[in-house]
Formats: structure tokens, sequence, C-alpha cells
């Protein structure tokens, strides 16, 4: 008897070993094809971390929007052209640095800037005009398109924020009156404002190094247009969807 228990204690024994050797022949199979997956996930894709960092803007806007019962918007500095800019504000453009800056960051900077003080109903006067951050920059080679600035579904009007300065400590020169820019608006309800019908949809693309800011030298840049040299027939694109309902934000594409 005590022969078969040890031959039962045995043979369970041998079973367990030969199940845990399959297990880890499994997984050995599993990580082989994960891994590269995983790195290919976790690659420094710059479209795709330009696609999350607009995205987390995008909701943070929103959120501080409702938090303050009051208007927040989402700034892009497009092309210089479609600045269209006075004489005063060209000549401001080529001596501050945070405005020079932009210069060099067409279609790829923005900033979030909110209008009228925190709790403030809809219709009274705006009293208060904050840039709630600092110009941020998407990554080397990511941009908005310049065409969806002229996109009436995603951008009402081209020129939507009317911007009496670039940041909040700036001093602006005599004349300089209000800088209009595209923007997309968040209502104190987390919406879109003004209403939008259907589901808006803001467009990347990446360009890698063929973006070209001119410049004036000794690192200042140029009121000029950003070019693409050489030209990149099909940019790989990410699309964010914005609902006009509840203004919540998603990535809905992205180009392998």
């Amino acid at each position: 008897m005590r022969s078969d228990k040890n031959n039962a204690r045995t043979h369970a024994a041998a079973f367990t070993l030969v199940e845990l050797l399959v297990v880890v022949a499994i997984m050995g199979v599993m990580m082989s094809i994960a891994i590269p997956s995983f790195k290919k996930l976790f690659r420094k894709d710059p479209l795709a971390l330009g696609a999350q960092q607009l995205l987390d803007d995008l909701e943070w806007a929103r959120i501080h929007a409702m938090s303050r019962g009051a208007d927040v918007s989402l700034v892009f500095f497009p092309t210089w052209s479609q600045v269209s800019a006075t004489p005063v504000q060209s000549t401001y453009f080529s001596t501050s640095s945070t405005a020079n800056a932009l210069l060099g960051g067409q279609l790829a900077s923005y900033a979030i800037f909110a209008e009228g003080s925190a709790g403030e109903q809809p219709g009274q006067l705006v009293t208060e005009q904050t840039f709630l951050t600092k110009w941020r920059r998407l990554p080397q080679g990511v941009v908005v398109p310049a065409s969806d600035f002229n996109t009436p579904a995603l951008f009402p009007a081209v020129n939507d924020a009317k911007l009496p300065r670039l940041a909040n400590d700036e001093v602006m020169p005599v004349g300089f009156g209000l800088l209009s820019l595209p923007s997309i608006r968040f209502h104190g309800k987390g919406d879109l404002n003004p209403p939008l019908t259907g589901a808006p949809i803001l467009k990347l693309q990446y360009y890698g190094t063929s973006l070209v800011y001119s410049t004036a030298g000794a690192g200042v840049y140029a009121p000029a247009d950003v070019t693409v040299s050489p030209a990149v027939p099909n940019p790989r694109q990410a699309q964010i969807e914005i609902s006009a309902l509840t203004g919540r934000p998603k990535l809905i594409s992205i180009s392998p």
C-alpha cells in the first residue's frame, strides 16, 4: 500500500511538472509574438505623441471651462498669412521673443486662453482675458494643416479669438489692438461655443524634418509662411473627433 501511495505521489508530481513545462513553452511563444508589438506600441512616434498631447489639452480646456463656468479656448497659431497682422503687430513679432518664437512654430503652436471671469454669466461683458497655459508646441514635424483653419465645421470663424496680448506678462505696444487667431472654444457647460452640428474632426499631419521656417539671422524668425521642402505628398495623419453635443474629444484614427 505504501508503495502504491508513493507511486501516486510521483505520478502527480510528474504530471504537474509536465503542465509547468507546457505553460512555460506557451508563454515563450506568446512573448516572442508580443515583444515586437510592445516595442512598436511604445516607440517614440511623434504623430502619436502629438495626438495624445492635443487630446489631453482639449479635454483640459473643456474641464476648465466647466469648472470656471466661463468660455475657455484652445487658441492656435496658423500660418503667418492667416494671421493678417497690422503693421504694428508685425513689428511686435520681430521685437518680442514670445511672439517671434510663434513664427518658428506656425501650425504647431497653441495655448489655452480664458475669456471672462470665473462664474460670469453668459452674455455678460467680458472683464478678464487670461492665458491659462504658456504656448505649447506639438512634437517636431507634427502640425495642424493650414486648410483646417478655413473649415467652418471646426472653426466657424477663421479668426475667432481676439487676443489683447500673447502672454499674461507681455506689455503690448501702443496701437497693437486685438490679434485675431483661430480657436476651438468650449462653453461653460463643456460643449462647443458656438454650437456646431455633427462631429467636427481636427487633423494632425506629420512632415518629419521637411518643415522650413524662414529666419532673419541671429536666431530670429522672419514674418513668412512655413513651407514644406522637400514635399511630402501623403503625410501620415491622425484625426481627433470633437463631440458637438458634449465637447468631449477622442482619437478616432492614426496612420500606421
